[in-house]
């Protein structure tokens, strides 16, 4: 199964979800507060053309990472140590 997430300052997904271009079934819908999440599950030959459709034309609105990486960055964030006797 593959999962789609959208993300939006309000909850007014309602131009997705009438979108007739769209399967009139998604297995999986799920919406949250400013978040919508769908789920496809024969998503690897027949729905290729409609994950590009949804990218094009929903792209700005699609959420990439749900957690964002805060992992500190060397020379960055901090300076490591160096060791004089290795």
């Amino acid at each position: 199964m593959k999962y789609i997430i959208f993300n939006r300052e309000s909850d007014d997904f309602t131009d997705i979800e009438s979108d007739k271009n769209l399967p009139k079934k998604i297995p999986v819908k799920i919406q949250w507060k400013n978040h919508l999440m769908l789920g496809f599950t024969n998503y690897k030959n027949e729905n290729d053309s409609i994950f590009s459709y949804i990218k094009l034309k929903y792209g700005e609105n699609i959420l990439d990472k749900v957690c964002i990486d805060r992992t500190p960055i060397p020379y960055v964030d901090y300076v490591p140590d160096r060791k004089e006797n290795c």
